[in-house]
């Protein structure tokens, strides 16, 4: 019952007043494209490196300095990049040090993320919000990102910060330490009071 509390009020302080505009879909019918300033390719052995590479399908995209990978088939291989790296959707982004994405009939689906920390941020309408943590695990199917490990939401003056944070992109839901029976506390920090004029109006 605490972890569902916690759900609601952390939901309330991030903006249900934008619930209603509906994420953008990400289209995984798209053609998935790689564009890399050099690289090594090595079909024996099932290893290729990249140089300066981003890689697009629709409106997602991810670059980074360095990449490797142990297929060049969209239909089942992972690739792991290295340095500055950086995922774009349609309406947010995710930067880190690095990033492991797995590809599956012919998307991608998952993104594992590591940094220190690793920053992720969604607009909706007119308000940003904001995450970081040392690890982020971006399930691109679902279309939910989970925070963990200095785990920190936050939009305007409001945030959240939890063990883990599970935030779905698509229904604006977050939840606070859902698989915790203990441990790290959920810490809400709540608008600040709007300070009083010190010069009263004549």
């Amino acid at each position: 019952m605490a972890h569902s509390r916690a759900s609601w009020l952390a939901a309330a302080l991030l903006g249900t007043a934008a619930a209603h505009a509906a994420a953008p879909q990400l289209d995984q019918s798209a053609p998935i494209h790689a564009v890399a300033t050099s690289s090594e390719l090595d079909y024996k052995n099932s290893k290729f490196a990249f140089h300066t590479i981003k890689v697009t399908q629709g409106g997602f995209s991810i670059e980074a300095d360095e990449a490797t990978a142990n297929g060049m088939d969209a239909r089942g291989s992972e690739w792991q990049f290295h340095g500055n790296v950086k995922i774009t959707t349609p309406d947010g982004s995710i930067s880190s040090d690095e990033a492991k994405i797995a590809f599956a009939a012919n998307a991608v689906t998952t993104a594992e993320i590591i940094g220190s920390p690793a920053t992720f941020e969604q607009r909706r309408d007119k308000l940003v919000a904001h995450g970081r943590a040392n690890h982020i695990f971006y399930d691109v199917a679902a279309g939910t990102v989970r925070l963990s490990e200095g785990a920190t939401l936050s939009e305007g003056d409001r945030e959240i910060s939890g063990r883990t944070l599970v935030y779905d992109m698509r229904e604006q839901k977050l939840k606070a330490n859902p698989d915790d029976q203990g441990g790290d506390p959920v810490i809400f920090t709540l608008d600040n009071p709007k300070k009083p004029d010190p010069k009263p109006k004549p």
